[in-house]
């Protein structure tokens, strides 16, 4: 009951007054001190049980025992329970605040009446506990009944708390319910506003797009109106524009109409006038040719020739490029003159593997041009042996120069060659059907006019005013003089040639191939007037550029694959040596259209193929002497290029392979070596160049082959030491020492660091750089990583043959132009 009463807060517990001692009794003596412990209320069972014991089984021993326990429980003071009320409590919890209305009031008089009930309680237990047993019990009694008191009152309590506690909670639900029923007024009175407020600005939308509209609409409508005035008015205007220029065109025609007719009788009065100027100057050109022919005198010789094919002997063979051939035809051409007899005391043949081949003019001419011109020639000595002797002729004549002497034997040449093709070709066609065909003769009559030296119409002057444009660089006056002098040139070819076949003549005489042989003709003349008058060879060289640009722009205005058949023609006819030969078979070669070159080129690779192949098998077969006679013998009639090229080109081949095919291919680069070496006639030569690095190449695959490879180094080095030499005289130290350090890096691993022409080649080189310019020593640094590893291969590649695989034009062999020109031919390696 304390416990519950004072956690509550309703009363507090206080000892007695001290008032005196409690009486001793027979069950013991109580002393009066004070303490914290209370037994009565302590022990609520104890005297519970100690009641329950006395009235059910009054057993002594129990009874004394709780007797004596009631008494040791006595000794301790007694407290009475008196109802204190506290002083303003402060609630500790919100359940024990109390509670508003009538809630409050019954509590507060529940608690009332428990505390007067538990005071008088305790007053009555205190004065019966203290006399006897049975007061005592019944004190228990009475504590119990009260303490089951404050449990029932401490249950109410409860109960009103619990029930303030859910009037508290259906309040606040109450209150929350309240709100939010509020909140949801004023959300739909929110909602209301701002429906209204959305729906107040829509109308004005509304409104206002209405007013929009409308300005639009009446705008519109006063753009219509002012586009349809506009419109008026713009009609008016294109009428009034297109009237305007309807009366202006058909003004523009009438004057168009007059003036055409103006320009039609003008033309026509033009073209009279052009006419009867025309006819005049046909007239008075056929005038002044008449006189000119009067005044002119025309010297000529005739050629008589014959041609012949026949099947040549068995075994004959043809060299066609690399390959060889057996000989199917055979043509034979024989040509002689009144004046000079006979050109040969023998007919001059030529072999062909196909009958197609003969009636090609670029194949059929080079072997056949050789007899006409010793023809015409013999016919040159001839007229020379009549002016030695005071006969006259037209050696003795005023307007006949040596220039048109040398290019009288050119033009002869070049005559008896196209009627020389202009029987072959029936004579071919009728060998293919399979017939013996008989020897086809012809004759041509090679003819020069001369005026004399001082008339103003003699070529001579044409031949001069072109020597002295060259000499002053007039490139103007050099085309005028040119164009002159092609144009008789070409008549004079052409002349009384017409009976030659159509396909011939039209190849070499008309149009565009017919001007580009005036021209050439002409440039002839004047390079053989240069090479009289010029004394210096600058001079000379200057003047060869002038003319042969002057040809070359010629060749350019022909159409492809027209200038084959006249350049072979002018090659053959032309000395072997002449300038115009090599730049001949260039212009050729430019004139050549994509296709023809692929199907050239096809041919060239096809023959070399071939021939590669039947160097092989010609080489590896190991038959009777007697076979090896006739290989020997073939081989006497290839030309030396064909030869070393074909060796050099299996050699290298075979290099690539195994053992046994190195070994092969040192024997084949041996004897290309030989070969070249009795071409030159010397056993060192910068032209052994390409044939040495590939023997030297072959020797270092091969550690037993090592001091021959060294050896063949040296000699490398030392030839290279005489070109880096021939640079230097040159004025041109700076190659030199490129290539000298090119062929060191090349050779150095090859030859060996103690090998003599290495040192040899190291002290050159230093011996050159002395010669060097500051800039050049400069240069040099980056030009050794740059131009230097691969000089020595770019000489030799400049040094060596080529195939005449083209034929018509043959062209100075390497051997020959390094005689010439020294290292010209190789040209500046930075």
């Amino acid at each position: 009951m304390r416990p519950v009463l004072e956690q509550a807060g309703v009363c507090t517990w206080a000892p007695l007054p001290a008032g005196g001692a409690l009486r001793q009794r027979a069950c013991g003596t109580h002393s009066g001190a004070t303490g914290p412990r209370n037994g009565l209320l302590r022990g609520p069972n104890i005297l519970a049980r100690s009641f329950q014991g006395t009235l059910d089984d009054a057993d002594p021993h129990q009874h004394h025992a709780d007797h004596q326990e009631l008494l040791d429980h006595a000794q301790e003071p007694v407290h009475s329970f008196v109802a204190v009320p506290p002083q303003a409590p402060v609630p500790e919890h919100p359940a024990l605040q109390p509670p508003l209305g009538m809630a409050w009031d019954a509590g507060v008089w529940t608690l009332a009446g428990a505390f007067l009930l538990a005071a008088r309680i305790s007053r009555t237990v205190h004065e019966e506990s203290v006399s006897t047993p049975r007061g005592l019990r019944e004190a228990a009694a009475r504590e119990l009944a009260a303490f089951q008191l404050s449990t029932a009152t401490r249950s109410g309590r409860e109960m009103v708390v619990a029930q303030e506690a859910a009037a508290a909670d259906t309040a606040r639900v109450s209150a929350a319910a309240q709100r939010a029923q509020q909140e949801e007024r004023e959300e739909r009175e929110r909602q209301a506003a701002y429906s209204r407020a959305a729906a107040q600005q829509a109308a004005q939308l509304r409104e206002e797009r209405e007013r929009s509209r409308q300005e639009y609409d009446a705008r519109q409508a006063r753009l219509e109106a002012e586009m349809v005035e506009r419109e008026a008015a713009e009609r008016a205007t294109i009428a009034a524009q297109r009237a305007e220029a309807a009366a202006q065109a058909a003004r523009a025609q009438r004057e168009a109409e007059a003036a055409a007719e103006l320009e039609a009788k003008e033309r026509a009065e033009r073209a009279a006038a052009e006419l009867a100027a025309a006819q005049a100057a046909e007239r008075q050109a056929a005038e002044e040719r008449q006189r000119l022919r009067r005044a002119m005198q025309t010297f000529a010789y005739r050629l008589d020739g014959e041609v012949t094919l026949q099947r040549p002997p068995k075994g004959t063979t043809v060299m066609r490029g690399p390959l060889v051939q057996e000989a199917t035809l055979r043509v034979a051409t024989s040509c002689g003159s009144i004046l000079g007899g006979p050109g040969s005391d023998l007919p001059w043949t030529a072999d062909f593997a196909a009958a197609v081949e003969a009636g090609d003019p670029t194949l059929a001419v080079p072997g056949l041009a050789g007899c006409y011109r010793e023809a015409a020639e013999g016919a040159l000595g001839a007229l020379r042996l009549q002016a030695s002797t005071g006969s006259g002729g037209p050696l003795g004549h005023s307007g006949v120069d040596p220039a048109l002497i040398e290019q009288w034997v050119t033009l002869g040449t070049l005559r008896a060659c196209v009627a020389a093709l202009g029987v072959l070709r029936p004579l071919v066609e009728a060998f293919v059907r399979g017939g013996e065909p008989a020897p086809a003769r012809f004759s041509v009559k090679a003819g020069i006019r001369a005026l004399p030296a001082d008339h103003p119409g003699a070529a001579s002057l044409a031949v001069h005013r072109a020597v002295q444009a060259l000499g002053a660089q007039d490139s103007e006056a050099l085309r005028a003089s040119l164009a002159l002098l092609a144009e008789e040139e070409l008549a004079l070819a052409a002349e009384d040639l017409q009976s030659v076949e159509d396909g011939v003549f039209n190849a070499c005489f008309t149009g565009q191939p017919g001007r580009f042989v005036g021209l050439a003709l002409a440039v002839a003349r004047v390079l053989a007037m240069v090479e009289l008058v010029q004394e210096g060879d600058e001079d000379k060289e200057a003047a060869w550029k002038a003319l042969r640009g002057a040809l070359r722009c010629g060749a350019q205005t022909a159409a492809s694959d027209t200038l084959q058949v006249p350049a072979a023609l002018l090659a053959a006819a032309l000395p072997p040596e002449h300038r115009l030969v090599e730049a001949l078979g260039h212009m050729s070669e430019a004139n050549l259209s994509p296709a023809q070159k692929k199907a050239r080129l096809e041919r060239e690779r096809a023959l070399q193929a071939a021939a590669a192949a039947q160097l092989l098998e010609e080489d590896w077969v190991d038959e009777a002497a007697v076979k090896a006679t006739r290989i020997a013998e073939q081989q006497k009639q290839v030309p030396y290029a064909e030869r070393i090229w074909a060796l050099t080109n299996v050699a290298g081949t075979l290099a690539m392979g195994g053992p046994g095919e190195t070994e092969q291919a040192r024997r084949l680069a041996e004897q290309a070596v030989s070969l070249k070496q009795e071409w030159i006639g010397a056993p060192r030569h910068p032209c052994l160049l390409p044939e040495f690095l590939l023997l030297v190449d072959i020797l270092s695959r091969n550690l037993e082959w090592e001091r021959d490879a060294a050896g063949l180094a040296g000699v490398i080095l030392r030839i290279v030491i005489e070109v880096a030499d021939a640079y230097a005289e040159a004025q041109d130290p700076l190659s030199g020492v490129i290539l000298l350090e090119g062929a060191q890096q090349r050779l150095a691993e090859i030859a060996g660091l103690r090998n003599p022409a290495l040192k040899a080649a190291s002290r050159a080189s230093e011996r050159l750089q002395v010669q060097l310019t500051p800039a050049q020593l400069e240069a040099l640094v980056g030009l050794r990583k740059r131009v230097a590893p691969r000089a020595l291969q770019r000489v030799a590649g400049a040094l060596a043959e080529k195939l005449g695989v083209q034929g018509p034009i043959v062209q100075r062999s390497k051997i020959e132009e390094w005689a010439r020109r020294g290292v010209a031919l190789l040209g500046p390696l930075t």
